[in-house]
């Protein structure tokens, strides 16, 4: 594609600026990417060189149990009952994390009693979460489920909380003042004033591929 333009006013063509230096940062981009992957690949087969296939899968082994399980016909199968299980997960964590991070946010003695309870939800990596849960109920939907939502309600929580507290007082005072109703202000004041914050949501979608069996 052509990088030149004729200067108003002359005939002599001008380039364009940041054309074929855009071209080539997006080049360089993608090949940082590709060299970022593959440099995790190789450090991924050389940490599981002697590891049990149960405890550390080299990138192979995983490649093999991908192809067995398409070859078998439940791959997708699996991975649409994987989504499902993250899914229900996710919404019985929502539930429960705006709920109690509402509370915290407009009641300062609420969020102080429950300090303690999710500096430690949010201190357990999930793997150990994931034992506990394979301890107590084994293997199954009610595993995934329970560690999903043990990893994700003390992060929305947090998140949800911070939300209520960053909302503009007066922006409040000037719903009440049109009659706006809780249901209208909570639809059209709260969602603009508090950002999204999608990390709870991703480390979910990592704690049901942890989880599952």
């Amino acid at each position: 594609m052509s990088a030149t333009v004729t200067a108003v006013g002359s005939g002599a063509p001008t380039r364009a600026p940041f054309g074929p230096r855009r071209e080539a940062g997006d080049r360089s981009t993608a090949v940082a990417t590709l060299l970022g992957a593959i440099g995790l690949v190789a450090v991924w087969a050389w940490f599981a060189r002697g590891q049990p296939e149960l405890i550390l899968p080299s990138p192979a082994e995983t490649a093999r149990a991908f192809a067995d399980l398409a070859r078998e016909g439940v791959l997708v199968s699996e991975t649409l009952r994987t989504i499902v299980r993250a899914v229900v997960a996710v919404a019985i964590a929502l539930g429960i994390g705006v709920a109690w991070g509402t509370l915290n946010g407009v009641s300062r003695w609420a969020s102080a009693a429950s300090q303690t309870a999710l500096a430690s939800l949010m201190a357990l990596p999930p793997i150990v979460l994931v034992v506990v849960g394979l301890t107590w109920l084994g293997p199954g939907a009610a595993t995934t489920r329970l560690v999903i939502v043990l990893v994700a309600v003390p992060l929305i929580v947090v998140a949800v909380a911070e939300a209520v507290r960053d909302i503009d007082a007066d922006l409040l005072e000037m719903a009440a003042a049109f009659e706006l109703g809780r249901v209208r202000t909570l639809r059209h004041v709260v969602p603009r004033r508090s950002p999204p914050r999608c990390s709870p949501l991703r480390r979910s979608w990592s704690a049901s591929r942890c989880g599952s069996p």
